[in-house]
């Protein structure tokens, strides 16, 4: 109203624009929170629906974390609804649409750690191991820790012990105090598998006693 008194009109242009954008990522990141939240209570077509469209808005403004987040969120919301197969397509598709984005190391690896996630579930063990020995040396941050958790998952389930017990280590140190679930449950359960494999039952009570 003031710029239009004064005469200065073309401010507003320029300023309504940029007024928009942040009414888009917004609105786009409540879509994809929302619909995650839809997807995990019992309605995975409905959550991913809202996701993809929270993902159409953050191609459309160009908001690299919202991508990588929105493909993440799709992935999980259509596990949940044990559609694993077009969830690992997602996951890959993620993967891939990051790395061309410059962040292969950070949200692309952790849409293919997602992917690791997937292919255990259908069985295929060596390509989830192969992907994320790839992936895990050039991982950073949250992606990194991801990768590390599931290295640590295929090595128990694999049998290979050692490869196990080295690699919970660092996985303990990487998560270090986290009482975030989506870290420390993995861990843990990790940990009991690897334990009462080993048929040491009392170590495995323990670690559940631990985090009970």
């Amino acid at each position: 109203r003031e710029a239009r008194r004064r005469g200065l009109n073309t401010d507003l242009i320029p300023n309504g624009l940029i007024l928009i954008a942040i009414a888009a990522l917004i609105g786009g990141r409540a879509l994809c929170t929302i619909g995650s939240d839809h997807g995990l209570t019992g309605d995975p077509d409905g959550g991913a629906a809202l996701v993809r469209e929270a993902l159409a808005i953050a191609e459309k403004i160009h908001d690299l974390d919202d991508i990588g987040r929105a493909y993440a969120c799709l992935a999980t919301v259509l596990e949940a609804g044990a559609r694993i197969a077009e969830s690992l397509e997602v996951s890959l598709e993620g993967a891939a649409r990051m790395k061309a984005l410059g962040m292969g190391a950070t949200y692309g690896g952790f849409n293919l750690m997602n992917a690791a996630d997937e292919m255990i579930y259908l069985g295929r063990w060596d390509e989830a191991w192969r992907i994320v020995v790839e992936q895990r040396p050039v991982a950073r941050g949250a992606s990194r820790l991801f990768a590390t958790q599931q290295l640590a998952i295929l090595a128990v389930g694999r049998g290979e012990w050692e490869t196990a017990s080295v690699v919970l280590e660092e996985l303990s140190s990487l998560v270090g105090r986290s009482v975030e679930a989506q870290f420390s449950g993995p861990m843990a359960v990790t940990r009991v598998n690897r334990a009462t494999a080993l048929g040491d039952y009392a170590d495995g009570r323990a670690i559940v006693d631990r985090v009970a």
